[in-house]
């Protein structure tokens, strides 16, 4: 009589009982919940900005945007998030560390101030102006 690989699978997980564990699911892996959002958020966020590259992570639980990590989406996380919130925290990350909340960075405020005073000023004197608001 010939035993299968299938055969001697089953047999060797009824031996072990209860010792035989199950692959589980890693510490950092994110739900199918989680990655179904995390997905709309990336299909939401590329329509804004098709110039992106955006990735997840799902081993790590990240969600990446042009090869920097953006949006801890793990289950160790603990805390729930929404779609916005993903979107939000993407902008902020594709607009650089320089950025504010509003997704402007401090070198489009420059070039702003440089053109409500023509041009007339130098860059020491336009970070200066910045530097008092």
């Amino acid at each position: 009589m010939k035993i299968t690989r299938t055969q001697l699978i089953q047999i060797i997980k009824e031996s072990m009982g209860r010792h035989y564990q199950t692959k589980q699911r890693g510490y950092h892996q994110i739900s199918d919940r989680m990655k179904s959002m995390a997905n709309a958020a990336k299909r939401q966020f590329v329509r804004d900005h098709p110039e992106a590259v955006v990735k997840i992570d799902g081993r790590q639980g990240w969600i990446i945007v042009n090869d920097k990590k953006a949006v801890n989406i793990s289950s160790t996380d603990g805390q729930q998030m929404s779609i916005e919130n993903m979107v939000a925290q993407m902008k902020q990350t594709n607009a650089g560390p320089d950025a504010d909340m509003d997704g402007t960075s401090d070198a489009d405020e420059l070039r702003a101030i440089a053109d409500a005073m023509d041009g007339s000023s130098s860059d020491a004197e336009l970070r200066a102006i910045a530097d008092m608001k």
